[in-house]
């Protein structure tokens, strides 16, 4: 029986790049976009691996990985580019067996995989939690296939794949603006980050994480400035 991993991600695109990097492993891979859907799989569905962001649109993965690891010794690894070192300590006290930071690189991710579910599959308990991995390097542009392993093809296609998903990206920013949820425009600028670090389009990546900022100083006149910016340059992508 193949091991089962569930990621919990509200972003397509990255869903899709975590679909990429695990194909062919010997693996099943079940997906959930909120606390409430992955809570209730868990009840009915048992799983070796849950790989989660940390911010959800309906919880914090924090606060998920407490609840699951209180009753369980299931590996919790957390993948995101907005753990700072007081979360990341926060992540470590509450148990979280790996910490990875976004963008992940394909064997990075499938290694991380294989090494939570290798002991499940041959009966051992839970893996010893691994010394936390530094930030991934932030790469020029052209070095973006780096992160796909060389694979110019599968960096082509999944930026073929992120452009069909950035104009509804453009329509939830948008939305989320107009009705003044500051909440769900931090999870469209959070999430666009990680995508435009993953194509190699750093500049956009920067406007992103500029937006991202920008959202906890509550000034609705230079975040609409910013979100308006961005927004523009992903539809010229």
């Amino acid at each position: 029986m193949a091991a089962r991993v569930l990621l919990l991600e509200d972003d397509p695109a990255v869903c899709r790049y975590v679909a990429m990097a695990l194909d062919g492993l010997p693996i099943e891979l079940l997906m959930s976009d909120s606390v409430a859907q992955a809570s209730r799989m868990l009840e009915s569905e048992p799983v070796d691996l849950v790989l989660t962001d940390l911010t959800l649109v309906d919880g914090s993965a924090l606060d998920f990985a407490k609840a699951l690891l209180a009753q369980s010794r299931m590996p919790v690894a957390v993948f995101s580019a907005g753990i700072t070192p007081s979360v990341e300590q926060q992540l470590q006290q509450a148990g979280v067996w790996r910490i990875l930071h976004k963008p992940v690189g394909l064997k990075a991710l499938q290694a991380c995989v294989m090494e939570a579910v290798g002991p499940q599959r041959s009966g051992n308990a839970a893996p010893v939690p691994a010394p936390t991995p530094p930030p991934a390097p932030v790469v020029a542009g052209p070095d973006a296939a780096a992160l796909f392993e060389g694979s110019e093809p599968m960096l082509q296609s999944f930026t073929a794949l992120c452009r069909q998903q950035f104009p509804l990206d453009a329509q939830a920013g948008d939305q989320a603006l107009a009705r003044q949820d500051m909440a769900a425009l931090r999870r469209t600028a959070h999430n666009l980050k990680s995508v435009l670090r993953l194509i190699g389009a750093h500049p956009l990546a920067e406007l992103a994480q500029s937006l991202d900022a920008q959202l906890s100083r509550h000034d609705l006149t230079e975040v609409a400035r910013r979100w308006q910016g961005l927004r523009d340059a992903l539809l010229r992508l």
